[in-house]
């Protein structure tokens, strides 16, 4: 096995930036596995599969992930620049909680890892992909930086111009999610070393972290030459000096040089000096110890943790080995030294436990101090980094002097404190209290909520403080609807539990919706009638509404006795109809109607011959005649058929009177034309068949359109 780094941190915290200057500096492999749930993100949302369903995954046995020359290919195309994209960012978290996702990539870099020196950066690396890392790094820095950092990135891509504030919701949102998933959630390693890098150049990161790794055993040719030339160029591109407040130096070297402050070391008794006692205390008592390096050391009887009224003589020999640690160093090369340190420091490891089962303390906020706050939790001091609190910084000190519920997460050991957090205690609580919530409910239970966030796949649903379920499209309604239109970010809505599993809440809202459909196919049959509303005409056929939530379709065929009518000569959206039920499919939510089977067919009770005199109504006027209703049936009379009255003289509704010229009940035809021209028509044998051949070859084209004229010859005969 190689040498690895892990480097793990919130969005836009320096992870990949860090990690990819870090192997070249080392030549290591550099593997950015955020990338890569980012690339099964992109895959899921290129497929179209439902985000929120694990059993939709099964592409990732067939999907391949590799890295070339600082780009990542996804089944051998780059999509380095697509992984970045808003509609990624918002889905990962979610894509990167699902046991199957997290299996199939962790197995892959740990595979990467396995005989090659290696730098990973992700939210996981220390925790669980490389839990024996030999260096740790957990790099943070404040939301609003963190939010800068991201913008800048996005907008030297040329890609969607967000704004800050935007931005920072993003990134809140993102680490919310992230540090609350119930896979593999971000976390600090026990072990990981905190660099805060909200103040730091990444020339000053990476020289810390090449530091770190030297101290904690990591050899390469010419280090010291290579070291140099960092520390030589950093000079001239950094002001700033490196914060040492964020780093534990390795106390395994610690007799390698001079003693430093905070240090603990083994020191031999040299001597102990006489002591005065005044009104009960024994004071100008000390002890002197000499240590390998040769500098000697002073104990005061206020650094031990021996009573005032007692002498060191009775705890302290000549000749005998004490772990001290150093307090303070004088610059004639001695220094102060401390046991109640030591003690201390035993204490404080009391607090492993803690971390260890995920609980939280109470601690009072003393002040205010660059790093974040400073707070006091029985004899321990405790840093409370503003990356790690839920408050802008011009709130901290509306705080100062509260008891503030928080969660240890490392234990400085040099400074003898505790570093806490409180977003991780808000956490701790939140999942405390959804375990509670969960055990006091059950599938079918129907629950207040409230819209918290408003997605393409569905809607997260706060069901109490903290707590939410996941209300999905499909659940929100019984029939297809655009979900923005039908929820409000803030609306208080019922739903109903549908599904508990692995900590996760399924909701429903149609579910205790009235279910029209299902109403509607108990309390009608095929054959009943019913009214509907005309809400949409096409070719296929006429859309009616029923009630609010159904529609049903009347097929052309089904609308008319007509052949081949045009449906818009007979109706128009927002007309009333009455229509006789054929068909219902509640399972397809599908209704077909007929309006033509509440009519008797007209041609079936209508007998006209030729010559006779009919009254209908004007209907349609169309450009080379019009058409005309004669008891239900759709006439045709062209224009030459007419005489010598303008088609301008006609209006639609108007009755008129006609002669029938042909009449079939078969073919469903009816010519029409005027007196006049029908007594022209019959002045002389000859002329008649001729005449009629003649109008009805002029009216086919327009016949044609909304009948079958199959062969116009027969009506010459």
């Amino acid at each position: 096995m190689g040498w690895q780094i892990a480097i793990d941190g919130p969005a836009s915290a320096g992870k990949s930036t860090i990690a990819n200057a870090l192997s070249k500096h080392f030549n290591f492999i550099h593997l950015d596995t955020g990338a890569m749930y980012r690339a099964i993100t992109l895959k899921a949302l290129n497929l179209k599969i439902n985000l929120t369903n694990e059993n939709e995954y099964n592409f990732l046995e067939t999907t391949d992930i590799t890295f070339k020359k600082e780009k990542i290919f996804l089944d051998g195309v780059d999509v380095s620049d697509k992984i970045r994209s808003i509609q990624v960012t918002e889905n990962v978290s979610l894509v990167s909680t699902f046991k199957t996702v997290r299996a199939k990539l962790v197995k892959l870099q740990r595979e990467y890892a396995a005989n090659d020196n290696i730098v990973m950066d992700g939210r996981d690396i220390g925790t669980v992909v490389l839990p024996k890392a030999n260096l740790k790094i957990f790099l943070d820095a404040t939301v609003e930086e963190r939010a800068n950092r991201r913008r800048l990135e996005r907008l030297e891509k040329n890609s969607l111009d967000i704004s800050i504030e935007d931005t920072i919701k993003e990134i809140t949102e993102r680490d919310y999610k992230d540090s609350n998933r119930i896979i593999s959630p971000l976390k600090q390693a026990d072990d990981a070393i905190r660099i805060d890098t909200t103040n730091l150049g990444i020339n000053q990161v990476l020289h810390k972290v090449i530091q770190l790794a030297i101290e904690r055993g990591f050899k390469m040719e010419n280090e010291k030459d290579l070291l140099e030339k960092k520390e030589t160029k950093q000079e001239g591109e950094d002001s700033k000096s490196l914060s040492e407040e964020n780093t534990t130096v390795s106390e395994k070297n610690s007799n390698s040089s001079k003693l430093k402050n905070l240090q603990q070391v083994e020191g031999v008794v040299k001597e102990v000096t006489k002591a005065k006692q005044v009104n009960d205390k024994i004071i100008d008592e000390k002890v002197v110890f000499t240590f390998e390096n040769g500098q000697e050391g002073i104990l005061s009887h206020n650094d031990t943790t021996v009573k005032d009224s007692e002498s060191l003589f009775d705890f302290f020999e000549i000749g005998e080995k004490y772990t001290v640690v150093v307090k303070k160093t004088l610059p004639n090369n001695k220094v102060l030294v401390s046991t109640r340190l030591v003690e201390k420091r035993k204490e404080l490891s009391k607090y492993e436990e803690i971390i260890q089962k995920h609980e939280t303390i109470f601690a009072k906020v003393i002040k205010e101090i660059p790093e974040g706050l400073l707070l006091k939790h029985d004899d321990f001091s405790c840093l409370l980094p503003s990356s790690q609190i839920d408050l802008k910084s011009e709130e901290f000190k509306k705080i100062i002097g509260e008891d503030l519920e928080v969660a240890p997460i490392r234990l400085d050991f040099t400074r003898i404190r505790l570093i806490v957090s409180h977003n991780v205690a808000k956490s701790i609580k939140y999942k405390a209290n959804k375990e509670v919530f969960l055990n006091n409910i059950k599938i079918g239970d129907v629950l207040d909520g409230t819209v918290k966030t408003i997605k393409e796949y569905g809607a997260f649903i706060e069901l109490e403080q903290g707590i939410e379920g996941l209300l999905h499209i499909s659940e929100v309604a019984h029939s297809h609807i655009d979900i923005n239109d039908c929820l409000k970010v803030g609306e208080n809505i019922k739903v109903q539990v549908i599904k508990i599993d692995n900590n996760q809440i399924g909701l429903s809202r149609k579910a205790i919706l009235p279910d029209m459909w299902k109403e509607f196919s108990e309390t009608n049959k095929v054959g009943d009638i019913v009214n509907v509303i005309v809400s949409e005409i096409n070719k296929s056929g006429v859309v009616v509404k029923i009630n609010e939530e159904i529609s049903g379709f009347i097929p052309k065929s089904e609308f008319s006795w007509e052949r081949d009518t045009y449906l818009t000569d007979l109706v128009k959206k927002g007309d009333t109809l009455d229509v006789k039920i054929i068909e219902i499919d509640p399972l397809k939510r599908r209704i077909i109607l007929s309006r033509k089977k509440c009519q008797d067919n007209p041609w079936e009770c209508l007998n006209l011959k030729q010559n006779d005199s009919v009254k209908g109504i004007v209907t349609v006027i169309l450009k080379d005649g019009i058409k005309v209703n004669v008891q239900g049936i759709l006439g045709y009379a062209s224009k030459r058929s007419l005489g010598n009255v303008s088609l301008s003289n006609y209006k639609v509704g108007n009755e008129i009177e006609l002669i029938v010229r042909v009449f079939d009940k078969n073919e469903m035809k009816l010519i029409l034309a005027s007196q006049m021209q029908s007594d022209s028509f019959t002045s002389t044998s000859k002329s008649t068949d001729k005449e009629i051949s003649k109008v009805l070859k002029e009216q086919k084209k327009v016949l044609n359109t909304f009948g079958d004229l199959a062969d116009l010859d027969k009506w010459q005969k």
